[in-house]
């Protein structure tokens, strides 16, 4: 939403307003709310196909490598297996038969 009002104020202006939302990303925050344990890990982390910190930068280098032409708007980074609303996210060996 502030992205959208930011866009409006800046009409006509060429800037570019762009709106990241990583959903699940195999980061240390996990450790950092919940604690720096194996259960932590094991809970949040391991087992999953998860999205580095490094996938993000690249992810926001496309946006910034963009043509002027262009405004990517929103762009919504999640695990392939995380589904909108929240950290629900499947380990992948829980659909492999």
């Amino acid at each position: 939403m502030l992205s959208r009002q930011l866009r409006i104020d800046a009409f006509g202006k060429r800037v570019r307003v762009t709106e990241i939302c990583p959903g699940r990303v195999a980061t240390d925050i996990f450790a950092h709310v919940h604690g720096d344990s194996e259960e932590v890990r094991k809970r949040f982390i391991e087992g999953y196909e998860l999205p580095v910190a490094k996938d993000i930068a690249d992810a926001i280098a496309y946006v910034i490598a963009a043509p002027i032409a262009v405004n990517i708007g929103h762009m919504e980074i999640t695990p392939t297996l995380q589904v909108p609303g929240g950290l629900s996210t499947a380990r992948p060996q829980d659909y492999e038969g």
